[in-house]
């Protein structure tokens, strides 16, 4: 276990207490929210693939073989939203503009992405704002393997995605803009196991450190499977005291059966972190229907573990 404690003082992170859109990848969807203005966090998922609109180009010309970043979630590879297009309609609320998450699933996205979004921000002059409070960029990506999954790679590497995020967060210094470090483990709800142990924490620890020229002037927030948490607190619980100032959110992701409320109270009794966790969760809607989807876990578990993760 590595017990070197990082004790530097993090700078500004939102609230954890935000209203998340989880997986906004269509541009109606996205237009959508934007207009309630009840959303304070979108997230939205980045990969390669093929730009699709529906509205003005017919299917049969779309060239398939190009592939460009677009806003779409696995095993989906095409999408009417790229980058440019989100950043455009986002920063064109300008002060009533949300929290960014950029999910990304591919490394080749992310330099082009993030350039996309610089541009867009001072395209709409974001900087001469007088906003109430910053907004906050979250760079995602889950960079090492995790509960279950210790025998495959991450989907994104860790060095090239911190390297490149870094390049960009020192090249880009804003008024109205902060960055944070969204951070977490390939996994996957069905997998068995003790969930996140000393050794996954241990790397992370180890990346931070590594990167700490940037690490230490932005937020970190620890991306956690809500199902894998739940089957061991004591890790994580060494990384929240050992990293000051980080927050956690744990997640349910796109195509997971909904957790009961009873053990989103349970994972808040057990990681008591005052204003440091917060949730993108799908919740059942009672305690029987989160009783349904534990037994779908398990039962979709058991043919997972046996005959897929092979």
């Amino acid at each position: 276990m590595n017990n070197n404690k990082h004790t530097m003082t993090k700078p500004y992170l939102p609230s954890v207490h935000q209203t998340w859109a989880h997986s906004v990848c269509d541009r109606h969807t996205l237009a959508n929210i934007l207009s309630e203005q009840k959303v304070t966090a979108i997230e939205t998922d980045i990969l390669m693939g093929s730009f699709v609109d529906h509205d003005e180009i017919p299917v049969a010309n779309v060239n398939f073989e190009e592939r460009i970043p677009i806003m779409a979630h696995p095993p989906s590879r095409s999408s009417n939203l790229t980058p440019d297009i989100f950043f455009d309609m986002v920063f064109r609320c300008q002060d009533k503009a949300p929290h960014i998450k950029l999910d990304f699933k591919e490394i080749d996205t992310v330099q082009s992405v993030l350039g996309s979004l610089m541009d867009s921000y001072s395209k709409h002059c974001m900087d001469d704002l007088n906003l109430d409070e910053k907004l906050c960029v979250y760079l995602n990506a889950d960079v090492l393997a995790g509960p279950g999954m210790q025998n495959e790679s991450a989907k994104v590497d860790a060095e090239d995605f911190m390297n490149i995020c870094s390049d960009i967060i020192l090249k880009y210094q804003t008024s109205n803009l902060v960055w944070a470090f969204s951070l977490g483990w390939r996994t996957d709800p069905r997998a068995y196991g003790n969930g996140y142990e000393d050794n996954h924490v241990d790397e992370m620890l180890d990346l931070i450190k590594k990167h700490s020229k940037v690490t230490e002037n932005v937020g970190i927030v620890l991306a956690l499977n809500a199902r894998q948490l739940m089957r061991g607190f004591g890790p994580i619980r060494r990384f929240m005291e050992n990293v000051n100032g980080s927050q956690m959110l744990v997640w349910t992701g796109t195509g997971e059966p909904s957790i009961s409320q009873s053990k989103i109270n349970l994972i808040k009794n057990r990681l008591v972190f005052a204003g440091r966790v917060g949730f993108d969760c799908k919740v059942s809607s009672s305690e029987l229907f989160g009783l349904v989807s534990e037994t779908l876990i398990f039962l979709s578990g058991l043919y997972w573990n046996a005959f897929v993760k092979r």
